[in-house]
């Protein structure tokens, strides 16, 4: 490969705490990827694939030091140093040469601004024109799905479902035409279909306009059938890099089995054997039976481009849910699952209807006294902790139970999670997506919940953790009385996880049957 035709090298390249372990998180002794060309990064969680990824744009979080070369080609025989680079120069390569899709797609966005706002300042940089900016980003939008662009240009980040907020952010990443696209997870939140348009359009426009596309996945079906090559770590370490039909020949046991792992979980037709599903029932949840009546749930918005008074995201919802219920709730991106979990758990209150809880109705969602102790698993799981505190602290803070055994219990789940010791003392912006989420799992059950919405809470995990924290829940949660909702796009996980499912289109229930 002509140097001309590179886009990106990494050469001794290494990444290392700046407290705590020797051992490098990350060390890749030498990789170069060529203009144009389409490569996936593959891995558990922790294996180095977000770090890989933040290194580009020097974004790599406090407490982290990086030595080597990252080099960036800038076109026209001009190269960047990454790590030696003056904030300038990288702010300079963020805007004009860089593209990111991050994999918690809430922490991309500015809460107080409106999606529009924040787009056309992006868009800016390139496009100074008003109306050209407005017109492309609707033709972008409805690349990626969206059929009504001006309602989501005008809504805020949290009135957007992660699906939502995730197709939004490629867009922010597209739209200055970069040289080189990292996109973490960008497909974990959306349903199969327009999961697999989003990716399709990336992989056009990457073609299109010859540049690199550097996907970041746990999703070894995409990678093998939408990737010219594969790059699979462990442990900070390169185990295979190669064209991607010849990852199950590969000589590395770990890249065959990582394969066969994900082949067996989402292409047999049974449940794993070591999955056990729906044992005996512990006393159920004091909550009582859960009723929605006639819930809906209408987003104001106000501004220029709003056409209407509001987004009604839900409409007159009528179910009801048995004490101690493990419940799927299923449906395509932007359908209405999450808007269902964030009315159960008190965080947003219905415009319509009332939410029951034994014979008592909440219609002010946590602002209601006695609101049950219903808690949640957030998909983005990183924004749903606090970014200035420690794990540990954060941890301790929620404990209920006495502070003599608050370190054992704490242990205990954590080895049970698979997280190491030192984990803990680390700012959750030090760890990786699938730790954190880990971590929130943990938090949830030290409140001693009565119940606990899961919302989508393993899409951005690796197969191997997948699978981990499903039989952890199962161990944990689902036989202890705890009213359980599962939100997901994948019908494969309500399978393992659910007695029922219920599926929800365009804010109205469509359909529920029981699992078997």
């Amino acid at each position: 490969m002509s140097e001309s035709d590179r886009a990106l090298t990494f050469r001794d390249f290494r990444i290392k705490a700046e407290k705590g372990r020797e051992k490098p998180l990350l060390h890749i002794p030498y990789l170069s990827f060529k203009r144009g060309g389409i490569t996936s990064i593959i891995g558990e969680s922790g294996a180095g694939k977000t770090l890989t990824g933040l290194s580009i744009g020097g974004l790599l979080p406090k407490g982290l030091q990086a030595t080597g070369e990252v080099i960036v080609s800038k076109g026209a025989g001009q190269s960047i140093n990454v790590l030696k680079a003056g904030s300038r120069e990288m702010r300079e390569l963020r805007i004009f040469h860089l593209g990111f899709v991050m994999q918690q797609p809430l922490s991309a966005f500015n809460p107080v601004l409106r999606i529009g706002k924040q787009l056309t300042e992006r868009l800016g940089k390139i496009q100074p024109d008003r109306s050209i900016q407005l017109k492309t980003l609707e033709k972008l939008l409805e690349s990626t799905g969206f059929n009504d662009p001006a309602r989501i240009l005008n809504s805020y980040p949290h009135q957007l479902s992660g699906g939502q907020l995730q197709r939004v952010a490629l867009i922010m990443a597209i739209c200055t035409e970069p040289d080189i696209l990292i996109a973490d997870e960008p497909t974990s939140a959306l349903d199969a279909k327009t999961g697999s348009d989003v990716l399709d359009l990336m992989i056009r426009l990457s073609r299109e306009n010859n540049y690199n596309l550097l996907l970041i996945t746990h999703d070894l079906q995409i990678a093998r059938e939408k990737t010219d090559r594969i790059i699979v770590l462990k442990e900070g370490a390169v185990r295979f890099d190669g064209k991607a039909e010849d990852a199950l020949n590969a000589e590395d046991t770990y890249t065959i089995s990582l394969f066969k792992k994900y082949d067996l979980f989402y292409h047999s037709t049974i449940l794993q054997p070591h999955i056990i599903k729906n044992g005996k029932r512990a006393p159920i949840s004091s909550a009582g039976k859960v009723r929605l009546e006639q819930v809906s749930l209408q987003y104001r918005q106000t501004g220029l481009l709003s056409k209407s008074g509001g987004y009604l995201a839900l409409k007159k919802i009528d179910l009801d849910f048995e004490p101690g219920c493990k419940v799927g709730i299923w449906g395509p991106t932007g359908s209405g699952k999450s808007s269902i979990a964030k009315i159960l758990c008190g965080l947003e209150s219905p415009t319509g209807g009332r939410l029951m809880f034994g014979e008592k109705p909440f219609i002010n969602g946590l602002r209601d006294p006695d609101f049950p102790n219903i808690q949640m698993i957030f998909q983005d799981a990183v924004s749903s902790f606090n970014p200035a505190r420690s794990i540990k602290r954060q941890l301790s803070d929620i404990y209920l139970g006495s502070r003599a055994d608050e370190e054992e219990r704490i242990g205990e789940l954590m080895d049970k999670c698979g997280l190491e010791e030192e984990l803990i003392d680390r700012l959750p912006s030090q760890l990786s997506g699938g730790q954190v989420q880990r971590f929130a799992i943990i938090r949830a059950l030290l409140s001693k919940p009565e119940g606990i919405v899961f919302d989508e809470f393993v899409t951005t995990l690796d197969i191997h953790w997948k699978i981990e924290v499903i039989k952890l829940v199962q161990m944990l949660v689902l036989d202890k009385g705890i009213n359980c909702w599962v939100v997901s796009h994948e019908r494969k996980v309500l399978d393992h996880l659910c007695d029922e499912v219920i599926r929800i289109e365009n804010g109205q229930l469509a359909g529920r049957e029981i699992t078997g």
